[in-house]
């Protein structure tokens, strides 16, 4: 937002215009609101392992979206709730330095493909080889589960496509010798000016992070 880029494409592509933590919300992290009117909403697991555990992080986590899923977000014009909409809103799942190489290397580009898939392309054709194959049987899992957890019945196609159209996942890999570190420090040395005053800035920003997350 203070550089005023667009997100990257997997976080939708758009501008942020306004931040807001720990929102209320089924998905409640961290909430932006983008310059289309729609929904970046955060759901934030540390150390998120791409496996089949109920109470794990990613598990968690999609029971969060469907969550969401069934009550909304708010509508910019009024102050009732409306459906979440793929073309201006998203729910990213996001992990970190500790997660392992898995959600990266196998849920996160099948989840992106899984996305935008065509209606008349099978689902399996998101997960090319067989690592992606096996994380998109525990994305099915999850939200299968997750689904019959909140509906009591199981989750079709079109309903499995809709939530899938919401998703998107990652572990952000911003410690200095991370693949995200860089593009943080050249949005950072564009807003300060120099290299110096972009690491004097990081370095003040990440422990205001961690204290502004404690108290909320």
């Amino acid at each position: 937002m203070l550089t005023e880029d667009p997100l990257p494409r997997w976080a939708s592509g758009r501008r942020v215009v306004a931040v807001g933590g720990q929102t209320n919300r089924p998905v409640d992290d961290v909430g932006l609101v983008t310059d289309e009117g729609g929904w970046v909403t955060i759901q934030a697991k540390k150390g998120m392992r791409v496996d089949r555990r109920p109470g794990g992080g990613l598990g968690e986590a999609l029971r969060q979206l469907v969550e969401i899923y069934e009550l909304g977000v708010p509508d910019s014009t009024t102050e009732a709730l409306r459906p979440l909409e793929p073309d201006r809103d998203l729910v990213l799942i996001l992990s970190d330095d500790s997660a392992p190489s898995t959600v990266n290397a196998n849920l996160a580009p099948m989840v992106n493909r899984l996305r935008e898939l065509p209606v008349d392309v099978p689902l399996a054709d998101a997960a090319p080889n067989k690592s992606q194959r096996g994380a998109f049987e525990v994305l099915k899992y999850h939200l299968g589960e997750r689904w019959k957890d909140r509906w009591a019945r199981e989750i079709t196609d079109t309903e499995f496509r809709r939530l899938a159209s919401l998703l998107s996942v990652r572990a952000l890999r911003i410690a200095e010798d991370g693949e995200d570190y860089a593009t943080v420090r050249v949005m950072l040395r564009d807003l300060a000016g120099n290299v110096t005053a972009a690491e004097t800035l990081w370095k003040a920003l990440t422990p205001e992070g961690q204290r502004l997350a404690a108290r909320a």
